[in-house]
């Protein structure tokens, strides 16, 4: 027998739900191994340690002020939350508005950058001309660019 099975097997024994064969083989193992010999004798001070011990009554209106906390601790968490539900459509409005600033900022910096005034472009073509690098004539691009030109006139 292996030292990890008595040592599961103790727990059973000490409460006579063991069956007798395998009882038999702890016994055995008990007599030669002396780590197991320890484990069992700190299994069973530890189990006569809880025999001893009691529960105490708890004190009069344990139960009325563990109640009147708990009711405390839930209206908190209530108004809490109801605070996060009231604050949840101004953070929204406040990511709407640092998104436009930064497209305003963005083409701002765009119209400084070419020496136009961004007011005077189409914000379309600003994009357009910052994003890519200009498409070599005779080229497939350029032609799918020149298709997109016509179709918008």
């Amino acid at each position: 027998m292996r030292c990890r099975n008595a040592k599961r097997w103790l727990s059973a024994a000490q409460d006579a739900e063991l069956d007798p064969a395998r009882e038999r083989d702890l016994r055995r193992h008990l007599a030669e191994c002396p780590q197991c010999q320890a484990f069992a004798a700190d299994l069973s001070r530890f189990a006569s340690m809880l025999d001893r011990w009691s529960a105490s009554e708890p004190r009069p209106g344990f139960t009325q002020r563990t109640m009147a906390r708990l009711e405390d601790q839930q209206s908190e968490r209530l108004w809490l939350r109801e605070w996060i539900e009231a604050l949840r459509p101004l953070t929204a409005a406040a990511a709407a508005i640092a998104l436009f600033c930064g497209i305003a900022l963005a083409f701002a910096m765009n119209g400084e950058s070419n020496g136009q005034s961004a007011a005077s472009e189409d914000p379309v073509e600003a994009i357009y001309a910052a994003s890519f690098k200009p498409v070599p004539t005779d080229s497939f691009g350029d032609g799918y660019l020149a298709l997109l030109s016509v179709e918008e006139n």
